[in-house]
């Protein structure tokens, strides 16, 4: 038995009018992008920028969205407020962790299916 998808590509299709080679484009400029986005975060995080960590995720939560990634439209949401407000540096770390992972599944699956 196969892991629930986690994310859904109904609104990529829609946008693209169900044109499979762009869909297929934007999965794959998205799974590129991800371990980008990880690597900002985290190094943002160790130099203790946490306004950049809220920056990036301003910057890809439309990518999310798009992708039907449901279970991290508020995590992302809350990623960016912590981030951008500086206060908070081990909630930050804690959301960064469950986004972080979250989008390791949904990069693997996308490469799978």
């Amino acid at each position: 038995m196969s892991e629930q998808a986690l994310y859904n590509l109904e609104k990529l299709y829609a946008l693209s009018d169900g044109n499979s080679e762009f869909v297929t484009h934007m999965v794959n400029m998205f799974v590129k992008m991800v371990p980008e986005f990880q690597e900002r975060i985290s190094a943002s995080y160790s130099g203790g920028d946490l306004k950049d960590v809220g920056d990036a995720a301003h910057k890809i939560k439309p990518s999310l969205d798009m992708m039907g990634i449901d279970s991290l439209y508020q995590p992302i949401r809350d990623l960016e407020k912590e981030g951008r407000s500086g206060e908070d540096a081990e909630k930050v770390k804690e959301i960064m962790s469950e986004v972080s992972s979250t989008l390791d599944r949904v990069c693997e699956q996308l490469k799978r299916d």
